[in-house]
């Protein structure tokens, strides 16, 4: 990855910090609409369960609660 894109990262993640989590996840959900309709279907499943993923800890104590 180049320079660009990580300083481009970097000031995305700081301006979404300065975000009240609402703000944020409404200033995402268009841009991040267009990118998923780019992708084909594996890679948007597995960006979105990544996504979903929680540590091993939390699988472990869901998996005691069924």
């Amino acid at each position: 990855m180049s320079a660009d894109t990580e300083a481009l990262k970097k000031n995305i993640l700081d301006l979404v910090l300065n975000l009240e989590p609402e703000e944020a996840l409404d200033a995402f959900s268009g841009a991040l609409r267009e990118v998923l309709s780019r992708l084909e279907d594996e890679q948007r499943v597995r960006f979105v369960l990544a996504l979903l993923e929680k540590g091993d800890e939390d699988k472990i104590s869901s998996m005691v609660h069924l």
